[in-house]
């Protein structure tokens, strides 16, 4: 299971440093970022992997729920602060590439299930931590056309892996007498991550330079593991063995980051 921390981030980020304070020699400028963003989720939903999967059981099973749409946990997983840690290398005036270290620690989906004959509202909950190391390219097309100006605009993008990991999910019944909830495992997944970004870039000073950016992740799928089905009853718990479920994480943030060069 994934664990990692603001000292985790921390590690990194000083490892990173003295990477970048020995590379400092070569022929491209070297620098290393610190970012701290706002990030929001788009709307997903839980389903199963197999709906018609019978060992293990498939949670939500084929066909509509009581809603229309097809059985599930519709929500998002609401918003988070985004840390990043990256180690870049300034190929030309406009081009420049990184590996980036990023963590998202407060991701909860908040849902609602739509299981037939349980009523309008069935809430549903668990909290995710997202960790993820990708590399991008960004280029800024003014400099590039030969334009010098004080703020500079860039777009990149970026690709790399995401790890993903979910608590134990809880959905709950209120309009049933029994069961009144049942607890789903919870599960940690490696997805293929990508990212897109436009901003803009200040120059402080020779070394220190400033960007704001907007950023849209597709940051991969969100997995409960097969596992063990707890359901409450009035007098006792069924336990019943239980499939995969899977929900895709999306967001969108609003950063800013500071970049250091390491300059002769």
């Amino acid at each position: 299971m994934l664990r990692c921390n603001a000292l985790c981030l921390l590690f990194c980020f000083v490892f990173l440093s003295n990477t970048a304070s020995s590379a400092a020699a070569s022929d491209f400028p070297v620098y290393i970022r610190g970012l701290l963003g706002l990030g929001g989720s788009f709307d997903t939903v839980f389903e199963d992997t197999d709906c018609s999967s019978s060992s293990p059981a498939a949670y939500f099973g084929c066909g509509p729920g009581q809603d229309g749409r097809p059985l599930g946990a519709y929500g998002d997983f609401g918003r988070t602060a985004l840390l990043e840690a990256g180690l870049g290398i300034e190929v030309t005036d406009y081009l420049r590439v990184e590996a980036v270290l990023d963590y998202r620690p407060g991701f909860a989906f908040d849902g609602n299930a739509n299981f037939l004959r349980a009523g309008a509202d069935q809430p549903v909950g668990g909290e995710v931590t997202q960790m993820g190391v990708m590399a991008f390219a960004y280029f800024e097309p003014l400099t590039a056309l030969g334009y010098v100006t004080p703020i500079k605009p860039f777009i990149g993008a970026g690709a790399g892996a995401s790890w993903n990991e979910i608590g134990e999910m809880t959905y709950k019944f209120p309009a049933l007498r029994q069961p009144r909830y049942s607890q789903m495992p919870g599960g940690t997944n490696t997805s293929f991550a990508w990212s897109v970004v436009g901003g803009a870039a200040y120059d402080i000073s020779d070394r220190l330079t400033l960007d704001i950016s907007y950023r849209y992740s597709d940051l991969g799928e969100v997995r409960t593991d097969e596992g063990t089905l707890f359901i409450q009853r009035s007098s006792s718990t069924l336990e019943i063995p239980i499939a995969e479920t899977k929900a895709n994480l999306t967001e969108q943030s609003i950063a800013a980051s500071f970049r250091w060069r390491f300059l002769p």
